[in-house]
């Protein structure tokens, strides 16, 4: 649509009499004409929509103009600004409002019968064979883009050769469960059977039903399974083919295989497949697709709820190793550790996370070739953020750990978790990490950085150790009210709490201080002088809080007096009398956020009448019993001391 043609016929202004009773029907909010023009050698429908609110002040230009052909149609919209710009919406969504074209109305019946007769449509009339013309050209639209979709997938799906042959034959014999068929028959020792892997018949002795044995043939670990007894049984797995389609692109196909083993014929079926195509500055891209009932999509399969396993969108599988070597070689995955790392699992993984992060980090390679794989499995699928120094070719540097050390974490099977806390040894350069992390490990002690970094700094791992073995010996047998300790986790805890308190205390951490006879007892005379102390300093900063307010007190007027607290047990004390919660407010006014005074009346100076928040010099609450709030009485009081004392100085 020739958008230049059509600005010459948009802005006609409307034509209507100032006391035609449109201008007064509330329930139009839109005016519309319709005409019929030429423009750009084209039949084309003009809509003109109007305000009627904007007509009656004396706004007459629309503010939507509809241009409609047979096959399209655009709208320009005025701004309140008077400037314009282009819309692709139908008419129905000009407007948000849900009830925009029952609020609109034509000017004429002429107006009415012009859409009919552009579109030759005798059934429907106005706004209804407009709408329903427009929702036809939209799923035209909407067809043409799909059909423009299939057929760019088609041609990307034309680069992926045919599945390898071995590929059922593999399934069958390595990857789907294999099963001992047999007859029962009672007394005999020995039983006659069919291996499903390798299809030969066998005969077992010590059968007995879901027992497992060894096949003689093939040398498949089977399950027993009685004919009489299994009933349908049905397996299903999920396998992964890696092929080359280009000499920087491998795709990644997903296929799902079930055995129904009445019909021992595998059902093959690809379910997803994945584009991985390294860029020339580096970069990867990755393109999803999924199959349909036999037609590729773009994305990942739509899957009814997240939290229930759903076969046809599962992408982890076992690896199709038969064809591996000739489908990465001169690809940048040529030397990518594919073989290496899903043959340590054995189970299904998900080879998309291995290919991306082989080219952002190759060093993957080097630490699958060593013996980290289930570090490499974390970074991959848990933890990519992991600190390791990729820049480095040694092992040890690479893992930001001693020479070493290495042996032993491989020995280890570290994942990386564990490695963030040994990498925190190593930083430290303790000489036991080590025994330390064997010990860590053992008895579950995670959050090092409270549990048992603090004490590195002050002791060393081996009387670490030693002391809270001991300390766990003795704590954990104690029996009543005393026993608060399960585990050497609790012991630890705990110590890490003293030693906190004794800092906070700044007590010299020497040996009778760092290694105390009875934990327990130490811990608590510790926590006990710490809580005085801040119940101390509380003190201090509440009548320090309470001395700049003093003069605010000095208030008395029609029977009432406001009075200040002399302790914090006052506070408490009058939220007990009262029933509201004023009590919690200490702290607040210790660390001067608030400030709380007491509303008595002047004969009853001791009784609790109303406790009063202040803040910024303004009473936010006026409370009596039971948190009842101020009577008029009382509020002209507050007003009048508010005004006088509060604001005054």
């Amino acid at each position: 649509m020739n958008k230049a043609e059509c600005r010459k016929y948009a802005g006609e202004p409307l034509r209507i009499r100032a006391n035609s009773g449109l201008l007064c029907a509330d329930q139009i909010e839109w005016l519309t004409t319709a005409r019929v023009r030429v423009i750009d050698h084209r039949r084309t429908l003009v809509l003109q929509v109007y305000s009627r609110a904007g007509a009656a002040q004396g706004d007459l230009l629309p503010k939507w103009t509809v241009f409609q052909q047979k096959d399209d149609y655009l709208t320009l919209e005025r701004r309140e600004d008077g400037t314009a710009s282009w819309r692709t919406a139908c008419f129905e969504r000009l407007s948000p409002d849900w009830n925009f074209v029952s609020r609109c109305a034509f000017l004429t019946q002429s107006d009415r019968k012009c859409i009919s007769r552009f579109f030759h449509d005798d059934t429907r009339d106005g706004f209804g064979c407009l709408t329903a013309h427009q929702k036809l050209i939209q799923e035209n639209r909407r067809q043409a883009r799909e059909r423009k979709e299939r057929r760019k997938i088609n041609m990307r799906m034309q680069s992926v050769p045919p599945a390898p042959r071995g590929l059922k034959r593999w399934l069958c014999r390595k990857i789907m469960p294999a099963y001992f068929f047999y007859d029962a028959v009672k007394g005999r020792k020995t039983v006659p059977g069919v291996c499903s892997a390798c299809g030969r018949e066998i005969s077992l002795s010590g059968v007995r039903y879901n027992g497992n044995a060894l096949c003689p043939s093939c040398g498949r670990e089977l399950i027993m399974k009685s004919r009489g007894r299994m009933g349908k049984l049905t397996d299903q797995e999920t396998c992964q083919v890696i092929q080359r389609t280009a000499p920087d692109e491998v795709v990644v196909r997903v296929f799902k295989a079930t055995l129904h083993h009445a019909d021992p014929e595998l059902d093959l079926w690809e379910a997803a497949r994945q584009f991985i195509r390294q860029k020339p500055g580096g970069s990867l891209e990755v393109d999803h697709y999924y199959s349909s009932f036999g037609v590729w999509k773009a994305g990942t399969r739509p899957v009814f709820s997240h939290w229930q396993y759903n076969f046809a969108a599962d992408v982890c599988g076992y690896v199709y190793p038969g064809n591996l070597p000739d489908a990465l070689r001169d690809t940048p995955w040529q030397y990518c550790p594919v073989t290496q790392f899903c043959g340590y699992f054995q189970e299904p993984v998900e080879l998309r996370p291995l290919l991306t992060s082989y080219i952002t980090q190759p060093k993957i390679e080097h630490l699958v070739k060593v013996g980290f794989c289930d570090l490499v499995s974390d970074i991959l699928y848990r933890y990519p953020t992991l600190r390791l120094d990729w820049e480095q070719n040694r092992t040890h540097r690479l893992l930001r750990v001693g020479a070493e050390d290495v042996p032993f974490l491989r020995d280890m099977r570290i994942r990386a978790s564990s490695l963030t806390d040994f990498q925190a040894y190593c930083r430290m350069g303790l000489k036991d990490r080590q025994a330390l992390f064997l010990w860590q490990n053992r008895h579950g002690i995670h959050y090092i950085e409270r549990n048992i970094l603090p004490f590195m700094e002050v002791t060393t791992p081996h009387r670490f150790m030693r002391y809270v073995d001991g300390q766990t010996r003795r704590l954990t047998t104690r029996t009543g009210l005393g026993r608060r300790y399960q585990n050497t986790y609790d012991v630890v805890r705990e110590y890490a709490d003293y030693l906190d308190l004794c800092r906070k205390l700044e007590f010299p951490l020497s040996d009778s201080v760092l290694f105390p006879r009875d934990l327990q007892k130490a811990h608590d005379r510790a926590a006990a002088q710490w809580k005085q102390e801040l119940d101390a300093k509380m003190r201090r900063d509440f009548h320090a809080a309470m001395e700049s307010v003093r003069l605010h007190a000095d208030f008395e007027l029609d029977g009432m007096v406001v009075l200040c607290p002399q302790s914090p047990e006052d506070i408490i004390q009058e939220g007990q009398v009262l029933h509201h919660c004023v009590g919690t407010y200490v702290d607040r006014v210790a660390k001067q956020e608030c400030v709380i005074l007491f509303l008595r009346r002047a004969a009853e100076a001791d009784k609790p009448f109303y406790t009063l928040e202040i803040r910024n010099r303004k009473v936010v609450q006026a409370r009596s019993a039971n948190n009842r709030p101020a009577t008029p009485k009382v509020q002209r009081f507050l007003d009048q001391w508010e005004r006088e004392v509060l604001q005054a100085a």
